[in-house]
Order: structure tokens, then C-alpha cells, then sequence
């Protein structure tokens, strides 16, 4: 299988376009999708990365593991993080449709994650257009966040393996 959260789904997304991986892959599930709506930098930052992060903080460290730099950064990398970022930025912001000519091998699906209130990947927004792909479901998130899959993983994890069952509707809501 070949899973993915926000700009790892859209790498997903990309590699689900080979015909060599979609003979190999079973199943795929993407998960609050980037590049899956246009949106302008300000809504980007403002609606997902600062609200989202600021809505959940207290939530978050719970779950998440932080490790300091003891070593200084070696010359010229903050520059390239920086590039580097710029241009996942870009395509986090941008509408590149990849989920229509992703596949997965005869037989299997590629269910997609989606919340109603991820202000980060604003996936939602194409939740029509996911199901034109045949061997996509959807698992809509009421009220689900960019951090939702994260700080609810059981839930999630849940509606992912019933969205992938033989005889699943298209579309799932929790």
C-alpha cells in the first residue's frame, strides 16, 4: 500500500501516475491532500499553517516529538530550506489535479481523506472532482482539520479501512 498526509499525498498522488507503481500498488490512501485547491499565500499561512496550529496547540504536543540542533546548521542551508520550501509552497497552493490519472492496480482503491475545516490543504474544495477517478473513495471529515488525521488517528484510521472494504459506498462521512 502507499500512503500520504498533505504534500506526502500529493508525492503519492505523482507516483500513482506510473504504470510500473500502479501494477504494484493494492490499495492507496491520501490523506488531507496539498495541491488539491488554488489559494493565494495569505489564505495558505492564515487559514491553515497559523489557525490550524494555534486551534490545536495545546492538543499537538501530546503527539508530537521535538529534537534540538546541537550542531550549527553547515553553511548555505538555511538558503536552500528556504528554496526548497518556496517552491512545496507553490505547489501546496496550486490546483495540479493529480489525483485524476492516479491508479492503483485492477481491483484496489484510493481512498482520499478530506476535512471540512482543513483551512492548510483546503481538500474539500475538490471533493467532486476526487470521485471522478473510478477507483477513488472519500472519506469526509465533518468539522475535520489539517491536524484531525493526526490528533484522531484511530478514527481515521477506522474510516480508511471501511472505505477500502469490498462493498464501501464511495463516500464516507464521520
Amino acid at each position: 500500500e502507499l500512503w500520504g498526509f498533505s504534500n506526502g499525498a500529493a508525492i503519492a498522488e505523482t507516483i500513482l501516475q506510473d504504470p510500473d507503481f500502479q501494477k504494484r500498488v493494492p490499495n492507496a490512501a491520501l490523506i488531507s491532500p496539498a495541491a488539491s485547491s488554488e489559494m493565494s499565500r495569505f489564505q495558505l499561512y492564515a487559514g491553515g499553517v497559523v489557525m490550524d496550529t494555534i486551534r490545536n496547540l495545546k492538543r499537538l504536543s501530546k503527539y508530537s516529538l521535538t529534537m534540538s540542533r546541537k550542531t550549527p546548521e553547515p553553511k548555505g542551508q538555511r538558503e536552500l530550506k528556504k528554496r526548497i520550501f518556496g517552491n512545496y509552497e507553490k505547489k501546496v497552493a496550486t490546483n495540479m489535479g493529480l489525483w485524476k490519472d492516479a491508479r492503483v492496480r485492477e481491483g484496489g482503491k484510493i481512498t482520499i481523506v478530506s476535512g471540512e475545516k482543513d483551512g492548510m490543504t483546503r481538500s474539500h474544495t475538490a471533493n467532486e472532482s476526487f470521485l471522478e477517478n473510478p477507483q477513488v473513495t472519500l472519506v469526509d471529515v465533518q468539522k475535520g482539520t489539517h491536524m484531525t488525521p493526526l490528533l484522531q488517528a484511530d478514527k481515521i484510521l477506522t474510516a480508511i479501512n471501511n472505505a477500502q472494504s469490498p462493498n464501501a459506498h464511495r463516500t464516507l462521512t464521520v
